[in-house]
Formats: structure tokens, C-alpha cells, sequence
């Protein structure tokens, strides 16, 4: 859809004029020359550096959430961010054809109905309580690790279709999401979603299958390296695979007669014997070890100096940008690698340094990437703090409708603008993450770019409405309510700056302020007759001319701003 069908009246003659920068300009701007790396940032610690720490963290932040850490230190705020916290209680039952109540867990009910739609409305509910949760995160960056790891962890629950598979795993990342990577890969490798996505639930002696062996060695830990010859990929080779599937032979997971089901080694089906490796493990051995054999494997590859470095750059890739060169190869995932390596393979300590890191808040690296659709649908409704969304203490209705309004905004805009949470498009993930060499451009393209921007203008205007039952419900941002943040909606120069400096990681120019400031104040007219509107709405709010009025030039604002391309960038 064109952008001009969005559009009517005033707010149409000032979009066309409007020069934000070109989309391909934009993201084409940095040239990346960063030469900094992971000493500790000693540069000034202003609104510019704090809300690019929170955007990197968080799936968006409401001016509340910049209050509390507005005053605090860059050490304090990543000790905020990086602090320990208990799991969240279970996913609820939306669904009254479900074994469960409404409004209780499902999770270790039995589903006796064998009905599909409770199987998916299960799955469902596991979306919506992950979405829920990234939605109402407070100052932590553990939902954005947990989607990280979901990312690198890949599985699609659209293969295993099990909803209890895909709550399992997606709280033990969770669990993970600050803690040890290797005890972390252990679990997954036993997992019961990863058995049944990469096939570990059929490697038997009998019928060896290689598939999570190669992943486990491609994707998930060291990497290929450079290919040396046919077979041989520096960091591994296909016989190191083939020993590897037999390492893993003999793990299933098997419905027990209470319905639950359970993961276990089966002798009879593991392949016995010594397991020898290529030089690129040393030609180490792996002893015959049974159901421990795994862990030696696993701990085989992570002994590996490489290791260390591929997952470094997935989380290079994941918070600060797409680009590893020679020179942040050196300065950053080499060190990032050691501490990595030193403290047993803990993430806090990586990420830590990381975020205190000079290279971090380098003027080329804040804004420099292109949101994921979850930063970016998320994030919109997080800045413009949209209660419905707030269900934890709320009664069970509207606990019910915020199941069915996050579902549905991943499922209707998630899913279009190409991020489907648990269900990623394969095994490598999401394709912007390691498709050399677009990368995180790919998310912008003739589908998801218009898409982007029915989004935002459907969200400006206070018309973007989804479906339940029966019933059309709209996300509100209450514009009027918004606009308080700032520290005096009736000065307009002053709005429009503060609007742009939370809205934006990077600086307008004047022109773009400007233009932006036509919204409220247009072309023939003097700021006091915004100032008239606002301050006489502020006395009067029954006033409905005047609160039209306001509300009118606020919407023209916001749909300006929610619709430039800076607004894409993260």
C-alpha cells in the first residue's frame, strides 16, 4: 500500500515535503570506522548514552522507566540491568475447551481431549505470555537475552507442535539468559523440543542421524572456520560429526500413561565404544561413557578457543552491530572471548563488560542498527507506556484479553513483518542475523517496509484494531496523556525536540525539527496559537473543540515521527 492512501487533509501536503533522509541513505551512513573496544567507557554519561543502553536492553522503555535511571551511573544502571531475578509463574489457559480452568496454568494438566485446537491455544497462550512478559519487563535484559538465545537455540514450534516442549525450553532459556552458555547447551541438547526439531529423538545405533550433531557443532557452538578441503572445515570436519551423532545416539524423549512425557537414554540404542575426533579437537578421544557421554562431547567443543569467539560474535551481532571487521575482531571479540573463556563461560560477566565498554557508546554504533520487528512493534508500545497490556494485577478478564491482544499482535504483526516468536524461519535463526551481507537491512523490504508504516499511522491516529471474538478492540496510545511527559506541551519548539530526543536514537537536524513542528504549528500560524489550544485544553478538558483540537495537531505529530525512517533504527 502507498503511503499517500494513509494519508488525508493538512497532515498529506506535509509528508511528501518532508525531508527525512532516504532509507537506503540512512542505513548506509556509518562507515564503521569504530577503533575503540572493550576498555571501560569514560566518555560524558548524558540522556543520549542512557537511552542507548536502554534500547540495546530493553524491547522499548517508557519515560517512567528513564526516570528511575536517569540519576544513576553507568555502573549502576547495568548492575540494574544485569541483576538476578525469580522466573515468572507459568502461561494461563485462555480457552475454555482446555482440561484447565480459565485463568489457571495449563502447564501440567493433561490434555486427554487430543483435540488440535487445544494443543494450538496451548502454544498460543506460551506467545502470549512471552510476549506479556517482554511487554512488561521492567529495567532487566533478560527478556531480550531469552529471545537471543530463542534466536540461537533456534526451534519452530510449528515442527514439534508440543506446547508443553515449547514452555520447557523457552524458561530454561530464560533460566540461562545471565548463567553458564555450556551448562545451558547441555540442557538444550537433551531438550525435548531440540529431540524432536533436529531429529535426536530418532539417532539410534541402528539409524544414526546426524542432524543436531552438525548443528550443534555449525551453529550452536564453534562454527565451521574456513573451508580447508572437501569435508574439512577448519574448526571440524564431517567425521568429527559422524562421531559426534554417535556420541548422541540413545536419547529420546516418550509419553508416560499419565500423559506426561520424559526424556531418556536408551543403552540399547546408543552406539558403544571409543569416539575419536580429527585434529581440530587434538584427536581427542571420548570414552565409552553412556548417558554422560554427551557432556564430554560437549565439553570437548567448548575446550576449543573458538567456541568462545563464534558465540561472542552472535552477541556482538545481537547488541551493537552486524559488521565484525579485523579491527573489532581484535579489540572486541578477542577480549569479550577471554572473559568468556576465563569466568567458565558465564554470560553476565561478557555482557557486562560489553555494555561498559568504550566501543558500546562509540558515536557510529548508537543508531546504527535497524530494529527487529519485535524492538520495533514492542518497543512503540512500551514509549507510549499502552496499559492494556498490563495484566499482572489485573482481574481475570483483563488478564484474558492481554493474553489475547499480545497474541494477536505477534500473530497479525510479528508474523507479517516477518519475527514470529517460536516459530524462527529455520535452524539458523532469523535470516538479518548471519545473511551475509545485508543482515539486519533484510528487515526492510516491499513487504515489510509499508507494513512498518500502516503500523505506525494505524497506531498514531488510534485506529489499529484487532480482532477478539466478536469484538474489535483498539491499542490506545491516549496522545493527550502521552504528551505530559515532556516538560511543556505548550511550548512548541520545546515539545518537538524533547518528542524527537525520546523517540529517536540519533540527533534530527533543524530542517527535520522543523518540518516536524509544521504538525502543530502549521505554515501562516505563531506558536501562541498551539500554546492557546493546549493551555486552554489543560483548563477545560470537557472542552471538546479544544481537546479535538489538541488531539488533532498531536496525531499529524506522531504520525510524522512514528514514520521516519530514523524511527527504524535502534
Amino acid at each position: 500500500m502507498e503511503r499517500r492512501d494513509f494519508l488525508s487533509g493538512s497532515i498529506a501536503e506535509i509528508i511528501p515535503k518532508f525531508e527525512s533522509k532516504n532509507y537506503d541513505t540512512l542505513f548506509q551512513t556509518h562507515s564503521f570506522d569504530v577503533k575503540s573496544g572493550l576498555e571501560e567507557y569514560a566518555g560524558e554519561w548524558t540522556p543520549t548514552q542512557i537511552t542507548h543502553l536502554l534500547r540495546k536492553t530493553l524491547f522499548g522503555f517508557n519515560k517512567g522507566q528513564f526516570d528511575i535511571v536517569s540519576d544513576k551511573s553507568l555502573d549502576e544502571i547495568v548492575s540494574l540491568l544485569l541483576a538476578d531475578s525469580e522466573l515468572p509463574p507459568p502461561p494461563i489457559n485462555i480457552n475454555d475447551q482446555d482440561p484447565a480452568k480459565v485463568g489457571d496454568t495449563w502447564v501440567g494438566v493433561i490434555d486427554d481431549t487430543k483435540e488440535p485446537n487445544v494443543r494450538n491455544q496451548r502454544i498460543n497462550s506460551v506467545r502470549s505470555w512471552w510476549s506479556l512478559l517482554m511487554l512488561n519487563q521492567g529495567i532487566s535484559i533478560r527478556e531480550k537475552m531469552t529471545l537471543f538465545l530463542h534466536n540461537h537455540f533456534s526451534t519452530e514450534t510449528e515442527v514439534y507442535r508440543e506446547p508443553h516442549f515449547a514452555y520447557w525450553q523457552n524458561q530454561l532459556e530464560r533460566e540461562y539468559a545471565l548463567g553458564n552458555f555450556q551448562e545451558l547447551t547441555e540442557k538444550i541438547t537433551i531438550d525435548p523440543a531440540m529431540l524432536a526439531f533436529l531429529n535426536g529423538n530418532q539417532n539410534s545405533n541402528r539409524a544414526p542421524n546426524e542432524n543436531y550433531a552438525r548443528e550443534l557443532m555449525e551453529l550452536f557452538t564453534i562454527g565451521k572456520g574456513p573451508l580447508i578441503e572437501e569435508g574439512n572445515y577448519t574448526n571440524y570436519t564431517e567425521d568429527d560429526i559422524q562421531e559426534a551423532a554417535k556420541v548422541l545416539t540413545g536419547w529420546y524423549f516418550t509419553l508416560r500413561d499419565d500423559n506426561e512425557f520424559e526424556v531418556k537414554f536408551r543403552v540399547g540404542g546408543h552406539t558403544g565404544g571409543v569416539k575419536k575426533f580429527s585434529s581440530a579437537f587434538g584427536n581427542r578421544e571420548i570414552a565409552a561413557n553412556g548417558a554422560e557421554e554427551y557432556k564430554d562431547l560437549i565439553q570437548m567443543i567448548f575446550d576449543q578457543e573458538e567456541t568462545a569467539k563464534f558465540i561472542c560474535r552472535k552477541l556482538y551481532r545481537w547488541f551493537v552491530h552486524n559488521k565484525i571487521d579485523l579491527t573489532v575482531e581484535k579489540n572486541m571479540i578477542e577480549p569479550m572471548a577471554n572473559i568468556f573463556r576465563t569466568n567458565n563461560y558465564q554470560l553476565k560477566p561478557v555482557l557486562e563488560a560489553l555494555l561498559k565498554s568504550q566501543h558500546f557508546y562509540d558515536k557510529n554504533i548508537i543508531g546504527c542498527m535497524i530494529k527487529n520487528p519485535i524492538d520495533y512493534i514492542y518497543g512503540m508500545y512500551k514509549q507510549f507506556d499502552v496499559k492494556q497490556f498490563a495484566e499482572a494485577e489485573e482481574s481475570l478478564a483483563k488478564k484474558v484479553l492481554a493474553y489475547n491482544l499480545a497474541r494477536n499482535l505477534g500473530a497479525e504483526f510479528g508474523f507479517i513483518l516477518q519475527m514470529y516468536i517460536l516459530d524462527p524461519p529455520g535452524v539458523a535463526g532469523w535470516t538479518p542475523y548471519y545473511q551475509i551481507p545485508s543482515f539486519n537491512r533484510l528487515w526492510l523490504n516491499s513487504v515489510t517496509l509499508p507494513y512498518r508504516f500502516q503500523f505506525a499511522v494505524g497506531f498514531a491516529i488510534e485506529k489499529l484494531q484487532m480482532k477478539i471474538g466478536d469484538n474489535k478492540i483498539a491499542l490506545l496510545p491516549e496522545l493527550l496523556q502521552h504528551v505530559e511527559i515532556y516538560s511543556d506541551p505548550s511550548d512548541a519548539d520545546k515539545l518537538v525536540k524533547e518528542v524527537s530526543e525520546y523517540l529517536f536514537p540519533v540527533e534530527l537536524t533543524q530542517k527535520q525539527l522543523d518540518y516536524l513542528k509544521l504538525a502543530i504549528v502549521p505554515l501562516g500560524e505563531e506558536d501562541y496559537v498551539w500554546a492557546g489550544i493546549w493551555t486552554g485544553y489543560k483548563n477545560d478538558p470537557s472542552n471538546e473543540n479544544l481537546k479535538n483540537a489538541a488531539k488533532s495537531r498531536l496525531t499529524n505529530l506522531y504520525i510524522i515521527a512514528l514514520s521516519l525512517a530514523e524511527y527504524q533504527l535502534s
